[in-house]
This record gives C-alpha cells, structure tokens and sequence, in this order.
C-alpha cells in the first residue's frame, strides 16, 4: 500500500508540472498571437494596396504592350514548391496536415520535377524522415523571394507555388497551395485575382480620368516583383498566426486534461491513504487484543 501511494504521489507532482508548462505554452502563444494578429492586418493592408493599385495599371495598359517578364510562363516541367511550417511541435495538426498536403501535390503532379523548399525545422525533419526528393530548407524568409524570382527568370523553375496555413478566424484555418509564378497577375484576370483583404474599404475603380506617371508599364515593373514578395510574406504570416492559434488550443486542452487528471489522482490518492490508516489502526487494534 505504501507503494502505491508512493507512485501516485509521484504522478500528482509530474502532472502538476506538466500542467504548469503547459498552461505557461497557452499564455506564450496567446500573446504571440496578439502581435501576429496586429501584423497580419497591417501586411494585408499594403497587400490590397499594391492589388489596387496593379488592377488600375493594368485596366490603363496599351492592348499592344509587352507582357512583364514574370507573368510570361516558362518552358519547362520543373515546379518550385514554398512550404511555410513550424519550428516546433505541440501545435495539433499543423504540420502533419501541412505534410500530407505536400504528399498530394507531390502525387498530382507525377510528371514534374518538384523542388521543396521548407520553412520550419519539423516539416523539414517530417521531408529527410520521408526520404522526399530535391528539399532545400529555408532559414530566412526575406531572401526566399528573390531567390524565387532569379529562379523563375533564369528558367530553372517553370512554376512556383506557396503551400501555407490560411488563417480566416481564430475557428476556421484550412491548407491553401498557391501558385506564385508566373504570377496570374495578367489584364485578364486581375479583377479577380485573390486579394488577402477582400472586405476592405479601400478600393481602386478603373476611370477614364486616371492619371499614371510615368506610365501603366512602369508603375507594374516596379509594383510586380514587391507583389511577389507580399505573396510570400502573407504565406509565411498566416502560417505564423495558424500555427500559435493551433498551439494555444492544444495547450489549452492539455492543460485541462491534466488538471482533470490531477483532481482524479488526489481523490485516489486520498481514498488509498484513509484506506491504509483504517488498516493500521485495525491492525494496531488487534494486536493490543
């Protein structure tokens, strides 16, 4: 009997202690969540901007200009995929869903030579783990743009696309894959092209009165490589958000289990213990008879 009250006084002090760290990992996220939130809102604000203001350029565009280079698709079946992961783990589902997205790009596009590039040490370590093909990990986020761009323009990549996290609500995140380049930013589409803030109350409406200088053709050579960038960052962002949501939850129920474990234990722990005194008082007793 002393035994086992001895292991369940051991699991009560490691479950407190799991509790603790768990409840401190909710409180950690939350507040990382707080600022991500702030930031998210003030990138895609200057995302729809640029949207905007690429819409008003290309509605003024003459029907004979030249295509922007990185809107002219490449020759070639080589595919660049972006994958925007976690460095760490206890945050649910994330990265497993994130990896079993990959495997079905992977399978969709049989006849392509795929490049992986991972942001995030799990998903990277889940790629070496599954022996996948041509996996590049990415330290910083800022040269990944660049990178992309040379890598389309020099004709090694014919496509590139971001698999990312894309946060709607603190309820609702689902696994998006979005294609980069050739951006589909053309005269065609680009009032319907996806914008990250589509109820905003900014908006730039085509008119016989606008007035661009030095020209459509400038204003979307300037404006285009910096929306590539903003489409990698608004990747990398909703992912960041999606991932401490995800962890604030799973903390949050861990740290309800284990307090539920915990009253569990101490309600064992106090029916053994008044079990083992009434037996040695019952003992004592008869020995004194």
């Amino acid at each position: 009997m002393a035994t086992t009250l001895l292991d369940i006084k051991r699991r009560i002090n490691t479950t407190g202690q799991i509790r603790r760290v768990t409840a401190t990992l909710q409180k950690v996220a939350s507040a990382k969540l707080t600022k991500d939130l702030q930031r998210i809102g003030n990138a895609n604000t200057y995302f729809q901007k640029i949207c905007d203001m690429l819409r008003l350029a290309h509605n003024e565009l003459p029907s004979n200009s030249t295509v922007h280079p990185l809107m002219t698709p490449q020759p070639g079946n080589t595919i660049s995929l972006i994958i925007f992961g976690a460095d760490r783990g206890l945050c649910g589902s994330f990265n497993t869903q994130l990896m079993e997205a990959v495997r079905k790009f992977i399978e969709s596009n049989p006849e392509s030579e795929i490049q992986l590039y991972l942001r995030g040490k799990v998903v990277y370590r889940r790629a070496l783990r599954l022996k996948l093909p041509n996996i590049h990990n990415i330290e910083n986020t800022e040269e990944i743009a660049d990178l992309m761009q040379t890598e389309f323009l020099t004709k090694k990549a014919a496509k590139i696309y971001t698999l990312y996290w894309d946060y709607i609500t603190s309820a609702n995140q689902t696994v998006v894959t979005e294609q980069i380049l050739p951006t589909p930013f053309t005269a065609k589409n680009a009032e319907n092209i996806k914008s990250p803030s589509q109820s905003s109350s900014f908006s730039v409406q085509s008119s016989s009165f606008s007035l661009i200088e030095p020209n459509p053709t400038a204003l979307i050579n300037a404006l285009l490589p910096e929306y590539v960038r903003c489409s990698i960052h608004n990747g990398f962002f909703n992912s960041l958000v999606t991932e401490n949501t995800m962890r604030r939850a799973s903390m949050s129920r861990a740290t309800e289990n284990a307090g539920e474990m915990l009253t569990d234990l101490k309600k064992t722990y106090s029916r053994l213990r008044q079990t083992s005194i009434t037996t040695e008082m019952l003992e004592i007793i008869a020995g004194m008879e």
